[in-house]
């Protein structure tokens, strides 16, 4: 199966100013899904997706290729799956095709190759059961079913029925008494090409997850968390 490995990386940033060229461990943001991508041993080819001559520039620095400058029109906060679908036009008009496409997203620094790989695998693995394949980590804390909406200055519960019973009020539920979540960690998307282009999602009605150790899962989007993966990344 070949598949392409594309990492947006955009110059622009809400929560953290030039984010994917921030220090953290030593390298630039951006070079730690360019080191778990270099190491794979499952991904055909991987590029990173930039306008920015800057970003570009350190991508090439740490051996990643940069074989196109993305437009003006998708550098500001889109779509990912815009950022992708251009990727693969950009390589399919040069006659390089693949099977599947995977998003390697820059704030997910502490991804290691082999999840990469375990992705890949188990999309191959599943003989087309599963068009696409995410990580994906365990909800603890912040639950929906203790989550309530304002209607009218009331708290209105957020989960209308829990366990077949119907809810108007908010109520506490013990942590035990509910179904266990899980929610996309933003570390790996991987998708069948066909099925990309068919629907535009990276996220499919077939999708297969597996679940990351907690410090792979660990994304940054502020500058508190960017803080924190300094700090994390000293004890890795």
């Amino acid at each position: 199966m070949k598949v392409l490995g594309v990492i947006p990386a955009r110059g622009g940033s809400v929560g953290v100013k030039r984010k994917n060229l921030r220090d953290l461990g030593g390298l630039p943001l951006v070079a730690h899904s360019i080191n778990s991508a270099l190491a794979s041993a499952h991904l055909t080819e991987f590029c990173v997706s930039t306008e920015d001559e800057e970003i570009a520039n350190v991508a090439k620095s740490f051996g990643a290729p940069v074989p196109f400058v993305r437009p003006l029109h998708l550098a500001p906060d889109v779509k990912s799956e815009l950022v992708v679908q251009h990727a693969v036009e950009e390589y399919e008009k040069v006659g390089q095709y693949f099977d599947a496409v995977m998003m390697l997203q820059p704030t997910s620094p502490f991804r290691t190759s082999s999840t990469i790989d375990q992705a890949i695998k188990m999309l191959f693995n599943s003989k087309e059961k599963l068009t696409s394949v995410m990580t994906a980590k365990s909800i603890e804390g912040n639950r929906p079913e203790w989550m309530f909406r304002d209607i009218g200055g009331i708290a209105s519960p957020y989960v209308a029925n829990l366990n077949g019973k119907d809810r108007d009020s908010l109520e506490l539920v013990a942590r035990q008494d509910l179904e266990q979540l899980y929610k996309p960690d933003g570390n790996i998307f991987l998708t069948n090409l066909q099925v990309f282009k068919d629907t535009g999602n990276l996220v499919t009605d077939k999708c297969g997850y597996f679940l990351t150790e907690s410090l792979e899962s660990f994304d940054i989007d502020t500058e508190l968390e960017l803080k924190i993966a300094n700090t994390l990344i000293g004890s890795v």
